[in-house]
Parts: C-alpha cells; structure tokens; sequence
C-alpha cells in the first residue's frame, strides 16, 4: 500500500467520522440522553477510535518501509465541506473550538492538516472521558462511579491500636476507579454505605482487576446490553467463568477427562473369572477380558488376605528420628521397613495405622495425617496401601510379644544410607519416604475399609 492509498482509506475515515460528530451535534442539542442512548454514542465513538488506532499502525509501517526521515514533510490534509460548520449546533457554543482542535479541524482553511510526525506523536483524534460532556450537552456518559474491588487489607498489625480496638476499624477494602486508576481503602465498617449507588465489579482468584477492566470494556460494546448494570453484570459472569477455567477443580477436571477418554479406547470388559489357587493367606484367580479391538487378555490376579487393604507408618519420635522395624524376609536379607499391617473389617485407616505402630514398636501419637495410597502392583494385585504420616511419637507400651520383629530409632543421615544402599529396599517403604517429602497427593484410590 502506497501513500496515496493511506490517504485514501484516511480521507474515507475521517469523512466518516465527520459526519457522525455531526449527527452527535444535532442529536444532542438541548436533549437528555437516556442510558441506552449514551451507551449508543460510546460504542460508534470506540469503534472510530478503534479504525484510527489500525490506520495510525497501518501508516507508521508504511513510513517505516519507505524509510522517510523527515517526517513534517509528509502530511495529509483533508478539505472540509464550506457548509461544515454550519452544520454543527450550538451544542459546542463556546467550546466550539476547543472540540474542533480536538478532532484536528484547522480554522483557518476548513480542513485537516496533519504531518505523520503528529499522527505518530499521538496528535490524533482520540476519545477520552472529558471529551463526553461536551459532545453529551455537559451530560456525563458515566452517571455512577465504577469501581473493581480487589481485596481486604488488615492494617492491624502496622498500627499502635488503644486498648478497646476493632478490628473493622482498620481492614478496608481495596477499590480501583474503572476510569482513572485511582485506588481507594474504604473501611469495612463504611464499605457498605459506599458501594451504594455505585457500580462494583469484583476480582476473584484466578483474575485480576486489569483482566476484568478489559472484560468490562468489551461488554461496553456489547449492544445486548442496555444499561451499565448490565454491562457489569455479564462481566462479573465472565469473570466467574474465566475465573473458573483456572481454576484446580477444572484443570483437575479435564485432566480426568483427558485420561479417560484415553483410557476408553483400550477399555477391557470381564468375561470370565477362575479361581486358579485358594490358600490361607493368598487366592489366585485368572481374569478374561475382551477388547475393542475384538481380541482377549488374560490376566492372574493376587487376592492376599481376604482382599484387606493396608496401611504403611511413617512415624517419627519427639527427636525427629525415624521408627524402623526388622523381622525375617526373602532370602533371609536384613531389610528395614516403615512399620505396616492390614487394615481390619470395620477399621479406618487412622485407626489402623495407630493399632499396627502400637502393636509393633509400642509407640503412640495422635498428630497423624494421610499422606498418599497406592496399588502394590496394578497388574496382578487389587489392594491398596495407605501412607500415614505420625509425628511426635511416644514409647508408651511393650511390643505385641505375638509380633515377631524387632525396631530401632534413625537418624535422617541414617535412613537415608538405609535407603541408599538397599537396605530399606521395598517400593512402599521408598514411595512412603518420597510422600513425606512432596507432601503426597493426599487423595485417595477409593475408599478403604
């Protein structure tokens, strides 16, 4: 696009433009402008303000390609219509003048002059708020002040407070005007009193107050809506919703979904079911299921102990040393563990992870939290292991004499070793550890029993 190209898509603008304040000048004359004739006006006066901010571009990188230095020599200059001004009401009266200048009319030959250096410098037609009473007969566009509410600020701390002091008296509330910035702390004693009469859009977690002004801008433009109230209240929907989208619960919420639907595609249906091998402690079963894929696998389930769920405890004594417990395993190997056991019919987990800890090392706490669960082995084992965490732990009681097992006291550079060189080397006791130091998920498989 070449300059005289540029001018034409301006003159055509500009022309444009013209004409509207024009039918603002008459439309105006004397008359009080309803809401919805108000919200009318801004939008028509934002969308030409919107077109001048991509011509402005538009110019600048062609001045940019052409690589002109001397930029006062290009200019466009626009001739006026003789019967312009005639035209215009007295609604400008004395302000006749300064509105003209302001939309870059010169006097002195009815017509626009402007040197690129002055559209690139910004002396172009721009529309601001003190712009509206003029054109609206001295009638502001905003009749009520519009304010975004941040948040709560307690001052309590920072200050030297009599002795009979309320805490109202110095939490506030954080508001930011809409059209100028400014903050104000209003006391929460006051709040209420002052957000009377006036338009308040409120931040929530995951936005913040620039995201709603620019939510609240757009909904200005937004012809469904016929008042500010409305336009305040589809932003605060939005915002609702955006604020939403961020949110943990969703992103939780469509991680889900995206597994699942993953999932659905290789998704197995049981066919068949047979007990291979029923001893005292563990049951064997062969599981036959059919894919989409129109073929079948087979799959040896291990049901240890009646199907009981367990419970692993990571507990610490008042020292921070870890309890650690020693009994007989595979290949007659030394192997230290987190004490464990079984979670009994009618057993929760908390209750179960203090029965094992007492039975097995005679130590007691009541600080205990659930750390994580996990399958031993999803493909052959459908029981779940709960982590429990148990701090400042007490030797209150002997060792179950039925227990065969013994425990000792670690230090962190000692479990660490333990853990190190495989001498704590089963995958639980090693999730456990890891759980305690990410804090663990804290949520559960399913619900045990």
């Amino acid at each position: 696009m070449n300059i005289e190209e540029v001018k034409e898509e301006f003159i055509k603008l500009k022309s444009g433009e013209l004409e509207y304040l024009d039918n603002i000048a008459k439309l105006g004359y004397q008359k009080t402008f309803s809401q919805e004739e108000k919200l009318n006006i801004y939008r028509k006066l934002k969308f030409y303000e919107n077109e001048n901010s991509r011509f402005y571009k538009l110019l600048s990188d062609i001045l940019y390609e052409s690589k002109e230095k001397n930029m006062d020599k290009v200019f466009i200059e626009i001739k006026l219509k003789d019967d312009f001004f005639n035209k215009v009401s007295d609604i400008f009266n004395r302000h006749r003048y300064l509105i003209l200048r302001r939309y870059n009319i010169n006097l002195e030959n009815n017509s626009y002059i402007l040197t690129v250096k002055d559209i690139i410098n910004g002396n172009y037609t721009k529309y601001r708020y003190s712009d509206f009473d003029y054109l609206f007969n001295k009638q502001e566009l905003f009749e009520k002040p519009i304010y975004i509410f941040l948040y709560y600020d307690d001052h309590s701390d920072e200050c030297l407070l009599p002795s009979d002091w309320n805490l109202f008296d110095y939490s506030t509330g954080i508001y930011i005007d809409f059209v100028y910035g400014d903050k104000k702390e209003i006391s929460i004693k006051k709040m209420e009193n002052f957000e009377k009469g006036k338009i308040i859009m409120r931040v929530t977690s995951y936005v913040d107050e620039v995201e709603v002004s620019t939510i609240f801008m757009e909904e200005l433009l937004n012809e469904n809506n016929k008042t500010l109230e409305d336009c305040a209240n589809s932003t605060m929907i939005r915002v609702n919703e955006l604020n939403y989208l961020r949110s943990p619960e969703y992103k939780e919420k469509m991680l889900l979904e995206k597994i699942t639907n993953i999932y659905e595609k290789v998704k197995g249906k049981l066919t068949k079911e047979e007990i291979l091998y029923s001893g005292d402690f563990i049951n064997l079963i062969k599981e036959v299921y059919s894919l989409p894929n129109n073929k079948t696998i087979t799959i040896e389930k291990i049901v240890k102990n009646g199907g009981k769920d367990s419970v692993i405890i990571v507990a610490t004594d008042s020292n921070g040393n870890y309890i650690l417990t020693f009994q007989t395993r595979i290949n007659d190997k030394i192997i230290a563990e987190f004490p464990s056991g079984y979670i009994e019919d009618g057993e929760d987990v908390i209750e179960a992870a203090k029965r094992e800890l007492k039975e097995e090392t005679g130590y007691v706490s009541d600080n205990i939290t659930l750390l994580d669960n996990s399958y031993y082995s999803v493909g052959i084992d459908n029981s779940v292991c709960c982590i429990v965490r148990m701090k400042n732990c007490v030797k209150a009681f002997d060792v179950n004499p039925n227990e065969n097992l013994a425990y000792g006291l670690f230090s962190e550079e000692e479990l660490k070793y333990l853990l190190n060189n495989n001498i704590m080397c089963g995958s639980l006791n090693k999730l456990a550890y890891y759980s305690l130091h990410n804090n663990g998920c804290k949520r559960t498989l399913r619900n045990v029993k």
